[in-house]
């Protein structure tokens, strides 16, 4: 199987086991504690439960692989990939069965009313992609160095061959891209970092749509935004544009819009929240 092929078929994982272990862990924290409404107290929205469990993932995949890399244990840096895998696995068994009503009840109904604008705007982030193929061939990064992300792939490389990464670089792209090339036999990381950028422009698109949805409630209005945002982030020569970059600034633009909307929702819950009198 050709190499962008196999990239493009990891690319949901690089969100996805992040998103299974922090639910995994977030389900296991509130059944330690006896008490399910630990963090649904917090958030009153299923989407922003599901950012939490996101960014608690993604935490602790990367401290996991920067504590291994201080005591040096090489063995499962090499391996980080699998490891990630069995705790996503354990995540999403433990969440099974202590949520099973909650995700039937919740989640699926909101996936069924969200499915058909959402489905557009992940189409529609293919055409500034489309558009970078023309001028940037894999899995070269942009059209105007056409350079290969040297440092990005060494980096990969050594983790998966010699469990080793430096801990003063940035670490999100290199670790999570290391694990999904590692479960998809991806023996060249430079061609899921070119194929990364699709990722990053869906994720921020999807991500205006929902704070529009938040702040409007229109779908219709939220699919505009959503769409309008594909192609205002995808200007030829910038330098931190997600269509053209896959890298730690791009990914953290991409969850920009995700985290606005939890920070909403915090707000809105203090806000209503009765003033307990001095």
């Amino acid at each position: 199987m050709p190499e962008i092929t196999k990239a493009f078929l990891a690319l949901p994982t690089f969100f996805l086991l992040p998103l299974l272990v922090g639910l995994g862990l977030v389900a296991f924290v509130e059944t330690l504690l006896k008490n399910k409404k630990v963090f649904n107290s917090i958030v009153s929205k299923d989407i922003s439960y599901s950012i939490i469990c996101l960014l608690t993932g993604i935490f602790f995949i990367e401290l996991i692989a920067v504590i291994s890399q201080i005591l040096h244990f090489d063995l499962l840096l090499r391996n980080i990939g699998y490891l990630v895998l069995f705790m996503a696995t354990l995540g999403t068994i433990h969440l099974r069965i202590t949520r099973h009503d909650a995700i039937n009840a919740h989640i699926w109904s909101s996936i069924k009313k969200h499915i058909i604008p959402t489905s557009f705007i992940v189409f529609f982030s293919v055409i500034p992609f489309l558009i970078k193929t023309l001028f940037t061939p894999p899995p070269f990064t942009t059209w105007s160095s056409w350079a290969l992300p040297i440092a990005h792939v060494q980096a990969v490389l050594r983790l998966l061959n010699h469990g080793f990464f430096n801990v003063t670089q940035r670490w999100m792209e290199i670790i999570l891209t290391a694990v999904s090339c590692q479960l998809f036999n991806i023996g060249y990381p430079e061609f899921f970092s070119y194929s990364g950028t699709l990722l990053v422009t869906a994720m921020l698109s999807l991500g205006t749509y929902a704070l529009t949805y938040c702040l409007s409630s229109k779908i219709s209005m939220s699919l505009l935004s959503g769409i309008i945002s594909i192609f205002l982030n995808a200007p030829i020569g910038f330098h931190e544009i997600p269509v053209y970059h896959f890298k730690s600034n791009t990914i953290l633009i991409s969850l920009y819009p995700w985290i606005l909307l939890l920070v909403i929702d915090l707000s809105l819950i203090h806000i209503s929240e009765p003033t307990r009198p001095l």
